[in-house]
């Protein structure tokens, strides 16, 4: 039986969705996902929030009921390039996977990275010895990536097909799972374009760390709309015995360092979100409005960022 994606009047359908991935029925209701109001960086009209639900077969948690995945697509081919620009030493997912490559790279690799953005791993982070590939579907970052000097190979995994033209030595995917409908199809198809002894280092949101289980759905990870799909450490070993993979090695980590009295901001911030939403809301709409950006009509509504907490994790697979 497929899933109903959709909306009745306005509000969810009562209908319970099977598992994304594996298809399983016995799936767990984790709550209610905030409506959102941006998409990639840009402002847009109120986007429904959804249920998000966990799988205790896959292990995987899932935003229900979705966007259509052209009309995600879409939303993100219009989204300004600037969204996903970093620079190198503030990410800690590049830092450690730049170490990893570092650690194993003998030879000249054929390095792939799905969702290059503008290239600034690939340049930054991968020695100009190896071959550098990038897969991005924003026009404005893959044309920003080509004129850095990575080859761009297609929008989506699925423009690759496997074959001898077709072989990685290493694929990175920073930021890309939580965005894709079904994260175990991904790395099966990025299994299949790497060759023997390739390895496959992922980075994204951690579904079972303390912040992300004590916040729930309300979570400020699962409250972007182009978040879709949340795994953990325990999804990953699933995973890569389905898919013929070994799991090598993992770290967990903060998508950005703070200090005490910001790592304590937010904190008490979530916290207070998570007692009462609608108060803490409307405390920042009256009172904090000022301090705010532009943005300020479409941030007031949701719930606020932890970025200090260690809530993602990157892994390494070898095939």
């Amino acid at each position: 039986m497929k899933n109903r994606e959709e909306f009745v009047g306005g509000r969810l359908s009562n209908t319970t969705p099977s598992c994304i991935s594996c298809g399983s029925r016995q799936i767990r209701f984790v709550g209610l996902i905030p409506d959102a109001h941006l998409f990639a960086g840009a402002p847009r009209h109120p986007l429904p929030g959804g249920q998000l639900w966990q799988c205790p077969e896959c292990r995987l948690g899932f935003r229900y009921p979705r966007m259509a995945k052209a009309q995600m697509n879409g939303l993100y081919s219009e989204a300004p390039g600037t969204a996903w620009r970093y620079r190198f030493d503030d990410r800690p997912d590049w830092l450690i996977a730049r170490r990893w490559i570092s650690e194993v790279a003998v030879r000249s690799l054929d390095i792939l990275d799905v969702g290059c953005a503008d290239g600034r791993f690939l340049i930054d982070g991968v020695d100009a010895h190896h071959r550098r590939y990038g897969i991005e579907i924003n026009p404005i970052s893959s044309t920003a990536a080509s004129f850095a000097g990575v080859k761009v190979v297609g929008k989506t995994l699925e423009d690759l097909a496997a074959g001898p033209d077709r072989q990685f030595d290493v694929i990175t995917a920073f930021d890309v799972l939580e965005h894709v409908f079904d994260p175990r199809d991904f790395v099966l198809q990025a299994t299949r374009l790497l060759r023997e002894g390739g390895r496959l280092i992922v980075a994204t949101g951690d579904l079972s760390a303390a912040t992300f289980r004590f916040m729930g759905a309300a979570y400020w990870y699962a409250s972007i709309a182009e978040h879709i799909s949340f795994i953990s450490m325990d999804w990953c070993e699933a995973a890569s015995r389905v898919v013929g993979l070994r799991l090598a090695r993992h770290e967990r980590f903060a998508h950005q360092s703070g200090k005490f009295f910001t790592k304590l901001r937010q904190t008490v911030a979530n916290a207070f979100y998570r007692v009462s939403p609608s108060t803490y809301s409307l405390l920042r709409q009256n009172f904090f409005r000022a301090k705010l950006t532009h943005n300020a009509d479409h941030i007031d509504a949701g719930p606020p960022s932890w970025m200090t907490a260690q809530d993602h994790i990157i892994v390494e697979f070898i095939r």
